[in-house]
């Protein structure tokens, strides 16, 4: 073990996240946003003699899980966008970016579309709202 080895650091607050170049924030205490992507990028076939191809796949889409509190002013925000997206005939291009500024990771996409409409439940205390984004096409750059 180093003597000054120096610790790293991480805060929630230093992750953006913007759609239709809109910021969005008034996120749930347990939430913020994972991005889940669809399948694999790659597959093997082994041949009887054992030689194994690789084959590269198109990059699969993306879903992003937005997770905010019920009285966030983003609720309303995503609200107006999903019903623009949904009212525009050809659809609504809404450029979709997450960044870490603390380590550099980072999400892009040149297009999100709304793959829900979030529940409502009022309760004794505030909730949460989900939105879930389709990423059709992206770039990820990693932390490393």
């Amino acid at each position: 073990m180093e003597l000054f080895t120096v610790a790293k650091s991480y805060s929630f607050s230093d992750v953006q996240i913007v759609v239709a170049g809109l910021r969005i924030g008034g996120f749930d205490e347990g939430g913020g946003i994972s991005i889940d992507f669809g399948g694999d990028i790659a597959s093997m076939k082994q041949g009887a003699d054992g030689e194994v191809t690789v084959s590269k796949q198109v990059l699969p889409p993306a879903v992003a899980t937005i997770t905010l509190m019920e009285t966030s002013s983003s609720n309303l925000v995503l609200q107006g966008l999903l019903v623009a997206q949904r009212e525009t005939p050809a659809g609504f291009v809404l450029p979709f970016a997450m960044i870490d500024l603390t380590t550099g990771e980072s999400i892009l996409s040149g297009q999100c579309v709304f793959l829900n409409m979030p529940g409502i439940s009022k309760q004794r205390e505030a909730g949460n709202r989900e939105w879930k984004l389709g990423l059709p096409t992206y770039v990820a750059a990693y932390a490393g």
